[in-house]
């Protein structure tokens, strides 16, 4: 991926190349200690992103897979 400017932002944990700041942004949650666990009985699985755990959810809703 290349930034406007066909520079890349380097994560500095990882080292992976990303198009731009917001790009680097989401990718730093997965380098994050915060997670999200998902509340249904018997599941506990986590996420390291909320939109993550959101789509997750609607797997035990029945809702719409987005």
């Amino acid at each position: 991926m290349e930034s406007s400017n066909g520079d890349h932002i380097q994560c500095k944990v990882c080292g992976v190349a990303l198009s731009c700041a917001y790009s680097l942004k989401r990718h730093m949650q997965l380098h994050g200690d915060s997670t999200y666990e998902c509340d249904f009985p018997e599941c506990g699985k986590t996420f390291k992103c909320k939109k993550s755990l959101q789509r997750h959810t609607r797997s035990h809703t029945g809702g719409p897979k987005v």
